[in-house]
C-alpha cells in the first residue's frame, strides 16, 4: 500500500540522512566543526485485516497526522486500489494514547499495550544518544471504521500493531545537512498521478492526461508509454476531495497493462488521436481527438472503480491533452513538456457509488 510505504520510506530517510551524517564524520574526523542535533520521532501503524476485500490499517504521523488506509494490491500485475482519509489525532503518540474522528468514516479511540521486548537499533557512529526503539504489540479501545455504502466495516476493540520512536541524537557533520520538512495532512493524503519510478527515470514517448474539477472534487487520469519498454502502458487515475474536514484521496495505479491498452498517433501526424482501454478496476474505453490545435475531443464511458465510488473519466468538464514524441528527436520525452489542457467532449457515464 503507497501510505504504508510513505511511512517506511520517512523512517528510511530518517536513516539515511544519519548515515550520511555518520560518513561525513568519518570523513573529517581530524577537523570536527559542526554538532547537529536530530529531534525525537514518533511513529505507529494499526493493522486491521482485510474487510470487504481490503486490506485495512491507520497510520500516525507528528505532529498529529492520522491516515485510514484502505487497500488492495494485485497479486500479478501490482496493481494498487487505495482509498486514504485523513484526520488531525489526539492524545499523545509516545506516550500510545490516541483518538481520531474520520468523520462519516467512524473514529478510533486506542492505547497500545507492548508485547515482548523492543527492537532496538542503537545510533550511527558519531552521533551520541538513544537507540531507536520499535515495539510491537497490540491497540485496545473502541475501533469504528467504515467506507462509503459500507465498501469495509470493521468494529473491534483489538488490533495489532507498532510504535516506532527515535530520540534526541548529537551527529558531529562536516557540513549541516537538511532535515525533512513536516508535511500538512492534505499533503500526506492528496494522491499524485504521472510521477511513476520508470517514468522519472526514462521518460515517456506518449502519455495522456485528463483532468476534471468539479464540485469541489478533483480527478485525474494519467496513461503513458515508457521509453524503452514493451508495447503496454502504464496507467492512474486519482481522486480528491473533502469530506467536511476529512481529506480523502482515492488512487489506482496499475504498473503493466498490456498492449493494446493506449493506442496513438505516430509523432508530428495530424490530426492527433488516441485510443484507452485499461482493464479492471476501469471499464470502457475513451477516444482523444485533437480537431485543431487550440480544441480537443476527449469522449466515451470510461471509468473508474476507486474503494468507495466509481467515477467517470471523460465528459465535457474533462479537459485532456496528449503527447507524442519521438526519443531521437526529444530524448527527455514527454516528462519535459507541460500538457496542453483543452476541453473533452460528452460523457455517457454516470457517477454511481459502489
Amino acid at each position: 500500500m503507497k501510505a504504508w510505504g510513505r511511512l517506511l520510506a520517512a523512517a528510511g530517510a530518517v536513516l539515511i540522512v544519519l548515515a550520511t551524517a555518520a560518513g561525513a564524520s568519518a570523513a573529517s574526523r581530524a577537523h570536527r566543526r559542526h554538532v547537529q542535533v536530530f529531534r525525537p520521532t514518533a511513529a505507529a501503524g494499526l493493522l486491521l485485516g482485510v474487510h470487504g476485500g481490503y486490506q485495512v490499517g491507520v497510520l500516525f504521523e507528528e505532529p498529529d497526522l492520522a491516515m485510514l488506509v484502505v487497500a488492495k494490491r494485485g497479486k500479478s500485475d501490482f496493481g494498487v486500489q487505495e482509498t486514504t482519509y485523513g484526520t488531525h489525532f489526539h492524545g499523545s503518540l509516545p506516550g500510545g494514547r490516541l483518538s481520531a474522528d474520520f468523520g462519516a468514516a467512524g473514529s478510533i479511540a486506542v492505547r497500545f499495550r507492548p508485547d515482548g521486548a523492543a527492537r532496538e537499533r542503537r545510533p550511527f557512529k558519531g552521533c551520541e544518544g538513544k537507540a531507536s526503539r520499535t515495539e510491537s504489540g497490540h491497540w485496545v479501545g473502541k475501533i469504528s471504521l467504515h467506507g462509503e455504502d459500507d465498501y469495509f466495516a470493521v468494529s473491534t476493540g483489538s488490533a495489532g500493531g507498532e510504535l516506532d520512536r527515535t530520540f534526541r541524537l548529537r551527529c558531529h557533520v562536516k557540513y549541516a545537512l537538511p532535515q525533512p520538512r513536516p508535511e500538512s495532512l492534505r499533503e500526506r493524503v492528496e494522491p499524485q498521478v504521472g510521477s511513476t519510478l520508470s517514468s522519472i527515470v526514462f521518460g515517456t514517448v506518449s502519455s495522456l492526461v485528463a483532468v476534471r474539477r468539479e464540485a469541489g472534487r478533483v480527478v485525474e487520469l494519467w496513461a503513458a508509454h515508457v521509453t524503452g519498454a514493451g508495447p503496454g502502458a502504464e496507467v492512474e487515475a486519482a481522486a480528491f476531495e473533502y469530506q467536511g474536514r476529512v481529506p480523502v484521496g482515492r488512487l489506482v495505479q496499475i504498473p503493466e497493462a498490456p498492449a493494446g491498452t493506449l493506442v496513438t498517433t505516430l509523432p508530428g501526424e495530424h490530426p492527433a488521436t488516441a485510443t484507452l482501454k485499461p482493464g479492471a478496476p476501469f471499464s470502457g474505453e475513451a477516444s482523444y481527438l485533437a480537431t485543431s490545435p487550440t480544441t480537443h475531443n476527449w469522449t466515451g464511458t470510461l471509468a473508474v472503480r476507486f474503494p468507495g465510488l466509481v467515477a467517470p473519466l471523460t465528459g465535457a468538464d474533462f479537459y485532456s491533452s496528449l503527447c507524442v514524441v519521438s526519443p531521437l528527436v526529444k530524448p527527455h520525452g514527454c516528462e519535459y513538456q507541460p500538457p496542453n489542457l483543452e476541453g473533452g467532449g460528452e460523457s455517457t457515464t454516470a457517477e454511481v457509488r459502489p
